[in-house]
């Protein structure tokens, strides 16, 4: 289950003491999307040789839904025949 561990995404830590997280997004026609890797060999394939490659961040699959505003749409090794796509109201019912 995509909520029993870690999962990479494109991000950085905005302040040093860890609280605040800045997502790289995307657009998906016309919609936002945060693209998630389920290891990081499916980050490494699908970024390398793009300026997010040294990007990946490693986080907790809850911690980072807690995190969501709510609208947001969220790919699963996007890119992949692995492609997944999930709302935040996809996870609630884990949280």
């Amino acid at each position: 289950m995509l909520l029993e561990g870690e999962v990479v995404i494109i991000a950085e830590w905005a302040d040093a003491a860890g609280t605040t997280l800045r997502i790289q997004d995307f657009q998906l026609q016309g919609r936002s999307f945060i693209p998630l890797f389920s290891d990081d060999a499916q980050f490494i394939q699908q970024m390398a040789n793009t300026p997010f490659a040294e990007k990946g961040l490693a986080i907790d699959c809850k911690e980072l839904i807690r995190r969501l505003h709510g609208d947001e749409l969220l790919i699963l090794n996007p890119g992949t025949d692995q492609q997944v796509q999930f709302d935040k109201e996809d996870f609630e019912p884990f949280l």
